[in-house]
């Protein structure tokens, strides 16, 4: 009986200190969220994209970016280590890659 008793103790101290004791339920739920992403935080992996021209593939880049992260990782000017460069001879196909960034511009 005694056992049950402390492990219930236990138990009850334990969920206290996740639930947050005399805090409204709000402010639990806030605890237990992940942190939000930063302005400057980038994806390790680049993206690629092709087009016609430079304009062209690094619209389709922001394009593509945008249907996997979020328009917010989509734009160019935020983007680490981008580069256009043409792939074909004579420039007829370029290719855009980049690393996506989280970007929020500022108002």
């Amino acid at each position: 009986m005694r056992k049950t008793f402390v492990i219930a103790a236990l138990a009850a101290l334990s969920l206290g200190a996740l639930v947050g004791i005399g805090t409204s339920p709000s402010d639990a739920q806030l605890q237990l969220r992940a942190p939000a992403t930063q302005p400057g935080t980038c994806k390790t992996a680049p993206m690629t994209a092709q087009g016609p021209s430079a304009a062209a593939a690094q619209a389709v880049w922001a394009s593509q970016v945008s249907a996997v992260h979020g328009a917010n990782w989509s734009i160019w000017a935020g983007a680490a280590d981008k580069s256009v460069v043409p792939t074909a001879r004579g420039g007829t196909t370029w290719q855009a890659r980049a690393r996506p960034c989280f970007y929020h511009p500022v108002p």
